[in-house]
């Protein structure tokens, strides 16, 4: 009775491990289970060739001890980092704060940008002079030095600045000194510094003749000679080889605003413009930018400003185009000076302009 009741017991956890193991609809019989060997067999390298492990392998199992993924972790591995912020429900403030930095970014098309306000217009940030100033060690004197322009052409002339302070900020009598360096290498000329009538710096000018000075990046090491301290500035000499001339035309072209300026370019090369538009009331609006390579001659070079741009403004026409950079696309850049047509556009009705590209934004 006992032997009965093992061989029971043993074609019983055969049946219940094919129901779990077995693939659907391919139930073995008895004798079948009967005969599966009781110990592990190793694989063969040509196990593969197998029908039967063919067939488990291609048809899943009845039941399946791990869950599947649920849709939503299935979709989420599909959105990308801004939809599943999105996704979030209970987003913080760090969350909402992201989603409106990149719905502010994505507004509006990827050659437009908004001007909060004239001082930070990018066009004209680029051409500033800007100034360095520099501790002495036993902090009781600051050089400060700059330049008039970042941008030269040949034959203008650069002319640089550099004062010597006290610790209460007066000016002290001094004399300056200063080496031009082209390619980090090349000592190109020496500067004496003038004392400038009723104030407190000093001058160097340098005639940029095309015979001395090529196009590129100079740097200007200053020197104060009565205790060592020194400083450097540097400036960009541009052969841009391309001009505005002077022409400009605009419409209405699929809900965004065209303003075409005119370039005449001396030697084909990859050129860039950016632009900046204003309201007919000084208030800026945006910026945009076109870049592409120009063949020599006279082009029409098309600068659009998107149609939610100039809604979001809230500013109604004649629009006022501003700034313009031209520049050829070198290393380092060659920017033609800065240019301000101040070119006005015809009367438009902002019914005219599309709320965006697409059509689905509002304007803020």
């Amino acid at each position: 009775m006992s032997k009965i009741k093992k061989s029971v017991g043993v074609i019983c956890t055969a049946i219940i491990i094919t129901y779990f193991i077995w693939p659907s609809g391919s139930t073995p019989n008895a004798s079948a289970v009967a005969n599966q060997p009781t110990e592990k067999t190793p694989l063969r390298g040509d196990i593969r060739h197998s029908p039967s492990l063919q067939k488990v392998s291609t048809s899943p199992p009845t039941l399946n001890t791990k869950k599947p993924p649920s849709l939503t972790q299935q979709d989420s591995k599909e959105l990308s980092p801004i939809e599943r912020i999105k996704a979030i429900q209970n987003k913080t403030s760090l969350h909402q704060s992201l989603i409106d930095d990149h719905q502010q970014f994505t507004r509006y098309p990827s050659y437009n940008k908004a001007i909060a306000q004239s001082s930070k217009d990018p066009i004209i940030s680029r051409y500033e002079a800007y100034e360095r100033s520099t501790l002495s060690k036993d902090k009781n004197h600051t050089l400060t030095i700059w330049t008039e322009k970042r941008f030269y052409l040949n034959d203008e002339v650069a002319t640089f600045y550099a004062s010597l302070k006290d610790q209460q900020g007066n000016d002290l009598s001094t004399s300056f000194a200063a080496q031009v360096i082209f390619g980090e290498q090349l000592n190109i000329a020496q500067l004496e510094f003038e004392s400038s009538p009723h104030n407190g710096y000093q001058t160097a000018s340098l005639t940029l003749d095309a015979a001395t000075y090529k196009e590129g990046i100079y740097k200007v090491l200053i020197a104060n000679r009565t205790n060592e301290l020194a400083d450097a500035l540097t400036f960009t000499l541009s052969r841009p080889l391309a001009r505005l001339t002077g022409e400009y035309q605009d419409q209405v072209v699929d809900g965004k605003l065209r303003i075409m300026a005119e370039v005449e370019v001396e030697q084909s090369n990859r050129y860039y413009l950016e632009a900046s538009l204003y309201s007919s009331t000084n208030d800026p609006i945006g910026t945009t930018q076109f870049a592409d390579r120009l063949e020599s001659g006279t082009h029409w070079i098309p600068l659009d400003f998107s149609g939610l741009m100039i809604l979001d403004a809230g500013e109604p026409a004649p629009f006022i185009l501003r700034n313009i950079s031209l520049a050829k696309v070198a290393m380092p850049i060659q920017r033609a000076p800065l240019s301000n047509p101040n070119y006005a556009t015809q009367q438009y009705d902002l019914a005219q302009f599309l709320q965006s590209e697409g059509g689905a934004q509002e304007p803020l």
